[in-house]
């Protein structure tokens, strides 16, 4: 929510702040990414539009026409594995748990 309540001047502000990547258009792109998802919470619950998903190639590009940006199949792979729809390891490895 505070990033969809952030305005051009702060986008201005935090293309100056030496601590984040300062990319415009990542900035805006944030700043927007966060009020689509607002809007999107509005027309159904967020976190299971999430678990909806089985793959990140779908998600980014449900996520890419409903208008977000600079959010592809491997941000959303990653989304996936960090709420756990995902694995977050190969089946090899000793820490993997189905």
């Amino acid at each position: 929510a505070r990033g969809a309540a952030m305005t051009d001047e702060d986008g201005l502000r935090l293309c100056e702040d030496t601590r984040i990547i300062r990319h415009r258009g990542k900035i805006e792109a944030a700043i927007q990414n966060a009020r689509l998802a607002l809007v999107l919470e509005q027309e159904c619950s967020f976190c299971a539009f999430l678990y909806s998903f089985s793959d990140g190639a779908s998600l980014a590009k449900v996520l890419k026409k409903r208008g977000f940006k600079f959010l592809g199949e491997t941000a959303c792979t990653e989304i996936l594995t960090v709420i756990g729809v995902l694995p977050a390891h190969q089946k090899e490895c000793f820490l993997y748990q189905e």
